[in-house]
């Protein structure tokens, strides 16, 4: 029964979330926040339709991509790193929408020299590469010298001239997963690129550059292996002699798998959000004690505030430890260690179970605030203030019943004793309006 009250919830929102899926199946302006199998799935999507070579070869003309939903693409301009970030060479960065700045010519050096130039030399797994800017023909590079701001890790950059470097140029790409297939495939495949002669990997470090690098993300050749921004996925693959398919036939995802992604993205932009410069934020432990509450409406002459009931508020922090005193007499009580009158130990009982339910409810609702990044604000603690509420009328009721046995064995007796208390405490709750 317990688990039926904790599935059926659970399946119907399962459910209605694949009807808004089944029925939100057409381009977007939201479709941009969602990673590029997912757009491909949208009618009307660029990416749907565009024609792209299934196999990573050499002479590939590509778009590399982190493979997490928050990575951004692998770019790079004219600029240079600024004389203080030295060598001068051209900036590598990372940028988050499709541009021609992000594509690169991709070259394997493992390939023979005999080879026949009209047959086609696929890269696979562990192969040695070159990857070169096709805007400004310099190959991508890295060396031991220190990224512009993470110090500890080492600089991206791009080097050479007309796709001609030096050995900083090359690096072995590998696969992530470990089946039979070595080769790389459009938009399925992830993996890692690593430096050659240093072993460390590429990826983004998270930072932000200053104004000389156009705000964008810092690109870094990590030393410490399995960091999870380091793997990558071939976004857009053209290679005139490699079969082609349309984006929806390279990858399709399932509902389970849009479903999670969808959630990922919600709880990662919910944590990017930021106050407005009239808004007063408010931190979980301001919540129980009334600290401080929130304006609900702004406008050039009036401010609404809302603010808890200060008799309500703390007037219920004193449950809290009648809670804690009489779970500690059930626990007791469980464990035989003391003698109860039958009334007084079924009174126990029941307020417990019942509180129990409401303390779990009120801990789920409250407790996960204090591990958020996002902005947070008063009327996120209601859920968690309607547990706590019922919680305190629960443990109130069983103590007043308690109260009831201990004054009077008489029920009669009893009941008078209880309605006059539970009077006493209503018309404080009535007057402290």
């Amino acid at each position: 029964y317990t688990w039926f009250l904790i599935l059926l919830p659970f399946c119907t929102y399962l459910i209605f979330f694949y009807i808004h899926l089944s029925v939100l199946t057409k381009q977007g302006e939201g479709a941009n926040f969602y990673s590029i199998p997912f757009q491909i799935s949208i009618i009307g999507n660029p990416f749907r339709e565009v024609e792209l070579s299934e196999k990573l070869a050499s002479g590939s003309i590509v778009s590399i991509k982190g493979s997490r939903l928050d990575s951004f693409f692998l770019h790079s301009h004219s600029e240079m790193y600024p004389d203080d970030h030295p060598p001068t060479q051209q900036q590598v960065t990372g940028y988050p929408y499709p541009d021609q700045n992000n594509l690169w010519l991709i070259k394997n050096l493992n390939t023979p020299n005999d080879v026949d130039p009209n047959m086609v030399e696929y890269i696979s797994d562990g192969d040695m590469i070159l990857l070169t800017h096709i805007a400004t023909l310099r190959n991508l590079h890295s060396h031991n010298e220190k990224a512009p701001i993470s110090i500890k890790m080492s600089q991206v950059s791009c080097y050479g001239y007309n796709g001609t470097g030096d050995l900083n140029d090359v690096w072995i790409i590998k696969k992530i997963d470990s089946s039979q297939n070595k080769q790389i495939f459009t938009l399925r495949t992830k993996f890692k690129l690593v430096h050659a002669l240093t072993g460390c990997e590429l990826m983004e470090s998270g930072e932000i550059l200053p104004h000389w690098g156009y705000f964008q993300k810092e690109m870094i050749c990590n030393t410490h292996h399995g960091h999870p921004y380091n793997t990558w996925v071939i976004i857009t693959n053209h290679h005139p002699m490699v079969m082609k398919k349309k984006g929806y036939e390279l990858v399709q995802m399932s509902f389970f798998e849009k479903f999670i992604e969808s959630h990922q993205r919600m709880l990662e932009m919910n944590n990017k959000m930021v106050p407005k410069f009239y808004e007063l934020t408010s931190k979980p432990w301001h919540w129980i004690i009334n600290y401080k509450g929130m304006h609900i409406s702004v406008s050039s002459n009036h401010r609404v505030y809302m603010l808890g009931n200060p008799f309500l508020y703390w007037s219920i922090l004193i449950i809290f430890p009648l809670y804690i005193v009489l779970l500690c007499y059930y626990i007791l009580l469980k464990a035989n260690r003391i003698k109860s009158n039958q009334d007084i130990y079924q009174i126990t009982i029941n307020t417990i179970e019942s509180a129990n339910l409401f303390m779990i409810g009120w801990l789920f609702h409250y407790v996960p605030y204090f591990f958020m990044n996002r902005v947070l604000y008063f009327h996120h603690y209601m859920p968690a203030y309607l547990f706590y509420s019922m919680l305190a009328g629960t443990v109130i009721n069983g103590y007043f019943d308690i109260l009831g046995i201990v004054a009077s064995p008489s029920r009669k007796m009893r009941a008078c004793v209880q309605n006059i208390l539970m009077g006493i405490l209503t018309s404080f709750l009535l007057f402290s309006f």
